[in-house]
């Protein structure tokens, strides 16, 4: 489960570029990325930036077609003021989950955690304050920690105002910060979001090539790939696959669209933009309307009640195409891509105790045939063994325990148990996990526990009620 705060962080935040880092480091000696050495890099002027915005905004203009009302006041090299930026535009997001606390306690958080974001920021344009920050004295950290030649540098910094130009832009004619407090859902907040970056990262690629700096916008692009870094911690992973969605799915969406109907056809989705995020990786579904999907909200009636009487912690959201393939992102697209098209809806409770380390989380999928909810079964099992094989590879951990066997005494066309023990070179327990899948007819039923000897008849009626219940068949 991605944390709460991360989710916003990837979804709300539109105009911002972060190392990854920023979300959390690798731990020490568990394949944490040597630092390359930083090479010197220019120190640039103001007057120096201000001539790049100067060459940058006429193409950011004829790509999106439509002229700035106002080029936006710089802020240059002060972590502080792009803190403040930064803050402003976090206030919606953090206000619309936590309508209970007052706004000084919203402002003195949303200020603290931007302030705790901001060294790690290279540029924000401010929706709300409407400037532009930029903090070109990150850009070595960066391109150390992302193995990026110094060469590209002065590219990379005028792709990168290309990419905030665009959002100025685009806030010039739409209320982006309306759109996104408004949206229904998580879901189609995250659509909206891929919308408004994906625009940016296209828009960010077309300027490099104009200006002859095709390569270096190609190696910025290279930053929001899970290819660039390590994330051994899945949490870690799961933003990452969060962020690579949001602007890289949305710059394929973003191209396709223009393809299609040029800069009009990207301002037409910019006012009306996709009601899901299973449409971004889907392009020719667009849609400004959410297609009906099954209510799995009763596959839960009473699960969660029960687990809050026990005082433990309980969460219960549905997952759209984002959060689906930041949960399976160590599958590879193509398993991905087999494994989200035939998903009808998903809906997720996850568990954790108050005091303790102990929690799962039961997901349940509706699949188009039961076919399809079979074939995904295996595909959700594929990734654990080769998960754990890497991880014994690369000689931090070993397995302790790894066992794969039918699940007994549940009535289902298809079902697996997988257990893993993985312990450091230590013999420290590092994962004390059990997998169930089941499928029957068109449901399918994923139930995930960490650190929790969850008793075997509990585990059982738990998928049964999951799965909609006992059935007479299978089929």
């Amino acid at each position: 489960m991605v944390p709460r705060f991360h989710r916003l962080l990837v979804s709300v935040f539109a105009a911002f570029v972060v190392r990854c880092t920023a979300f959390g480091a690798a731990v020490a000696g568990e394949g944490t990325p040597t630092k390359a050495k930083r090479a010197p890099l220019p120190r640039y002027t103001e007057a120096e930036i201000r001539a790049f915005v100067d060459e940058v905004v006429p193409h950011v203009e004829q790509v999106m077609g439509r002229k700035f009302k106002a080029i936006p006041p710089l802020v240059i090299d002060d972590t502080e003021a792009v803190a403040r930026i930064l803050a402003a535009d976090m206030e919606p997001a953090y206000r619309r989950e936590h309508p209970t606390l007052s706004d000084s306690e919203i402002r003195r958080y949303v200020l603290a955690q931007a302030r705790r974001y901001a060294p790690e920021l290279l540029g924000k344009y401010g929706v709300k304050a409407e400037k532009l920050g930029l903090l070109p004295k990150n850009l070595a950290g960066t391109l150390a920690e992302h193995r990026i030649d110094a060469k590209y540098a002065t590219g990379i910094l005028k792709t990168l105002l290309a990419h905030e130009l665009t959002h100025a832009l685009q806030a010039q004619y739409v209320d982006l910060v309306g759109m996104l407090a408004g949206a229904k859902t998580d879901d189609a907040q995250a659509a909206s979001t891929a919308v408004i970056e994906g625009q940016a990262m296209f828009v960010q690629e077309q300027v490099g090539d104009a200006l002859q700096h095709g390569p270096a916008a190609r190696e910025y692009s290279r930053i929001f790939s899970l290819e660039s870094q390590d994330f051994p911690d899945p949490n870690q992973r799961m933003v990452a696959a969060h962020q690579e969605f949001t602007y890289l799915e949305g710059k394929r969406f973003a191209e396709w669209h223009y393809r299609e109907g040029g800069s009009a056809r990207l301002w037409e989705i910019l006012a009306k933009p996709p009601a899901v995020t299973a449409m971004i990786a889907r392009p020719a579904t667009y849609a400004p309307t959410a297609p009906p999907r099954p209510d799995l909200a009763p596959a839960f009636a009473g699960m969660a009640l029960l687990w809050r009487k026990r005082g433990w912690v309980v969460e219960e959201r549905e997952l759209g195409e984002i959060d689906l393939r930041a949960a399976y992102a160590s599958a590879g697209r193509d398993t991905i891509d087999a494994m989200t098209e035939p998903v009808r809806a998903a809906r997720q409770l996850a568990v954790q105790a108050p005091e303790a380390h102990a929690r799962f989380r039961v997901t349940v999928f509706e699949m188009a045939t039961p076919d399809a909810a079979v074939r995904t079964l295996e595909h959700l099992g594929k990734p654990i063994s080769g998960e754990v094989a890497a991880l014994e590879k690369r000689g931090s951990v070993r397995a302790k325990r790894f066992e794969t066997r039918a699940l007994g005494r549940v009535a289902a066309k298809a079902s697996r148990e997988y257990v893993v023990h993985l312990e450091d070179r230590h013999g420290r327990i590092l994962i004390d996990r059990r997998m169930v899948l089941a499928a029957r007819r068109t449901r399918l039923v994923e139930v995930v526990i960490d650190d929790y000897a969850m008793p075997n008849r509990e585990l059982r009626s738990l998928v049964e009620r999951a799965l909609g219940g006992k059935a007479g068949s299978a089929e």
